[in-house]
Formats: C-alpha cells, structure tokens, sequence
C-alpha cells in the first residue's frame, strides 16, 4: 500500500519543525506544501518541500495533494497540520488500521486521529466525492468535505490515536494579525455560503445534495440549451425516453450527476450502452470525459442517424453504433469496456441479457436505468446479482430523487469498496 503524507505550511516553522519530526517513520512518503509568503528554505528539512507557483488555500492544497498521489500511485493520502504533532507510533497505527480496513473490506473513506489534526483519505473515495470546493478556502472547508464523504456512503472512522494539536489549533491565524483580521472578515461570508449549499450550518443542514440539486439541475438545463442537443432531440420521433428527453426534473440531473461520481473514480475511458435511442448518453459523456470509446447498441435504425450527429459535432467521444437485437449482437462483442450503461429492452430477456453481457465483458461499473418504473428491469438486475457474486449493487446517494431508478452494479474487485 502506497501512501502519500502532506504537511501544508503557511507559517510558525518551529511547529512546523515538531511535526516533521513526529512522523520520522514515515519520511519518505512526506512532503511539506509550502504555502509561505517568502518561501521555506529547502536545505535543512528531512522530507521534500513542494513550493507552488503561487501560495495556495487549503482547499487548493488538498485537491494538489490529490493530484500529487496521482502521480506517486498513492492509494492513500494522509494529511497532518503543521501545528500538529503526533505521539509515537501513531503513525505506524493509523497506517495498521487503514490495512485492516482494507483486509476487512469496509467501505472507509476517512479515517481521524484527533480529529483530522492527521488524517488518512482513501484515494479512490476521494475521486468519487471530487474535488473540494475552493469556494471554501479554509473555515467549513472541512465540514463541507466530510458531509459530502458521509452522503457518499463512505465511513468516516474514528481512531482516536494520540496527537497534540498546538496552541489549542489555529497557530496560522493566531501568528498572524492580518491573517486573524481577515478571517474576522471573511468568516460570516464563508458560513453563509454553506448554509446556502446546504441548509444549515454545520450539525443542522437540510439538503441532501449540494444547493438542493440546483447545481445540478442547472447543468441539465445548459446541455438542453445546446444546438447538438437540439439537433439530436430532432433526429427522429419517438415515444421512448432518453437521459435528457421525456424526463422530469430532477430525476436527469441526479442520474448525471450518478454518472458523473462513478466516471470520477473509475476513469473510464471505454464505455458500452444500450438503447442508443437518439444518442442522449454519448451526449452527456461528451460533456464529462475526453478521449472516449462509446460502444452503442440499439435495434433501431433511425439511431444511425443520432449517431452520425453526435460523430461530427464533437471530439471527445467515438461512437460506434451496433444495429440489432442485442440477445444477440452482445455475444458477439468482444471489446472489454470500463463502464456500462443498461436502458435498451425492458422485457425481463432483453434486460437480463444485457446486463450479463456488460458483466462478461469486465465493466467496473453498470449502470442500469428503470429498476423503479420497470418491474421486468428490476428482477434482472436481481437475477443477474445472484449469478454473478462478483459483483454487488451499491446504494447511490441521490436515489430518492431518481424516479426512474438507476442502480449501480459495482465489481468487488474495482477498487471503490
């Protein structure tokens, strides 16, 4: 297991200095975010210092940790603050109980010492949540990121491993009178944008989904008001609904944005669907991924035509288009996929066999849209479960604002558990 442990620094090098030092066993792993005015002196320090081009907010710290973990395969990312100190083998411990989280299979995503003065974050949580909200650059930062870990469905759990946070917490802001005096400022501001993202406070929010869905909702609208969108909706006359089509609100924008969190952690690049209708799911892909291979099957014709559309208004995403039953046109498929989405027949044959050909091609991720408004549907998804262990349905996060339903079968092995 690879972990990647980032300090971030702004000032008070002496306390810096004491928790570097608290977390010797782990130096090579370590790296110290230099977020100063002037710049930390680079000789002298045990562990590497990162200096951005610029100084960065917390916020802006954690999503660059995230990307740095990319970049050294890091499955985990512990953060520590720089007032922080931690007792002896408390590193070593909260590295253990991360492993036995993992051995044992439980869905974690955040694991706290005291509270998160040094914290662990599982990487492949991470990117399903997404990046945290820089309009938070410091104060209720955290709680907006932790809220969004627990809706997820992640576990937060507590060690209660010794660590001393110095100065009772806040060293930046209490060695710093300007700094002190501007958070004076800012912190009403930054607690009303949460309360408007959230309903509440912290401990008293209302909205299970940021801003009440409007975000989200205001993206279906943008992709409704495009000229690709228009032209695909007038491709030819159809009774069967789509993503975008014949869909209320907000069951669009909580499929997309259902899509969009499974998208975040596989980063999938080859994709399957069935039912291409008018080409609505590689409409929206289109807008998610770059660099793409959709697979699209439909027994159709006039989906050629959607097809053709999508091709030559847009680069991101290659669309090959498969005309026929897919009971049959399935089997012969042989390319495996990252990702599949399920909304072709809705009999219970057709649905059953669609989503066994996506789980004999090794997607990591099916999604399979009208379990509630189809019963057929629903009893696939079942009976495809049952043979397939290998595989387990997962509880999405915005299904009570999904009329049409859209389960998320994930493979065990996929790496989001």
């Amino acid at each position: 297991m690879q972990c990647l442990l980032g300090i971030p620094y702004v000032n008070r090098p002496d306390l810096l200095a004491l928790a570097v030092e608290s977390v010797r066993a782990i130096w090579p792993y370590t790296q110290i975010i230099d977020n100063s005015p002037h710049g930390l002196p680079q000789k002298g320090w045990p562990v590497a210092v990162f200096r951005p081009s610029v100084p960065l907010t917390f916020s802006q710290t954690m999503n660059l940790l995230a990307s740095l973990a990319d970049e050294t395969g890091s499955d985990v990312v512990l953060m520590m603050h720089n007032d922080a100190e931690a007792a002896a083998g408390t590193c070593e411990r909260l590295l253990a109980a991360v492993q036995e989280a993992e051995r044992t299979g439980r869905h974690w995503g955040i694991m706290f010492t005291q509270y998160d003065t040094l914290v662990a974050m599982k990487r492949s949580m991470m990117r399903y949540v997404g990046p945290w909200d820089t309009n938070l650059p410091q104060y209720f930062a955290d709680n907006d990121y932790y809220r969004r870990v627990r809706l997820a469905g992640f576990e937060i759990l507590e060690t209660g491993l010794p660590v001393t946070h110095h100065q009772g917490s806040s060293a930046t802001i209490r060695s710093d009178s300007g700094r002190a005096y501007l958070n004076g400022v800012t912190f009403p501001l930054y607690e009303q944008y949460y309360i408007s993202k959230w309903g509440g406070r912290p401990g008293e929010e209302g909205f299970e989904w940021p801003f009440a869905g409007k975000l989200a909702t205001a993206f279906v609208d943008d992709l409704r008001r495009q000229g690709l969108f228009q032209s695909l909706a007038a491709s030819y006359d159809t009774v069967e609904g789509n993503l975008l089509e014949r869909a209320s609100d907000p069951t669009p924008a909580a499929q997309i944005e259902t899509l969009r969190a499974e998208l975040n952690w596989l980063g999938a690049r080859k994709f399957l669907e069935t039912g291409t209708n008018k080409c609505m799911f590689g409409y929206v892909l289109s807008r998610l991924v770059q660099d793409a291979s959709l697979f699209t099957f439909d027994g159709d014709p006039r989906s050629a035509r959607a097809v053709e559309i999508l091709q030559t208004s847009q680069q991101e995403v290659r669309v090959q288009f498969t005309l026929g039953d897919t009971k049959s046109t399935l089997r012969e498929f042989r390319e495996p996929v990252d990702l599949a989405w399920i909304d072709g027949g809705h009999d219970l044959d057709t649905a059953l066999s669609d989503v066994n050909q996506a789980m004999r091609l090794g997607a990591r991720s099916i999604l399979v849209d009208d379990t509630k408004s189809m019963p057929e549907v629903a009893v696939a998804v079942r009976q495809a479960l049952d043979a397939h262990p290998e595989y387990q349905r997962v509880k999405t996060q915005l299904s009570q604002f999904d009329s049409r339903g859209v389960a998320v079968l994930r493979k065990l092995s996929a790496g989001c558990q």
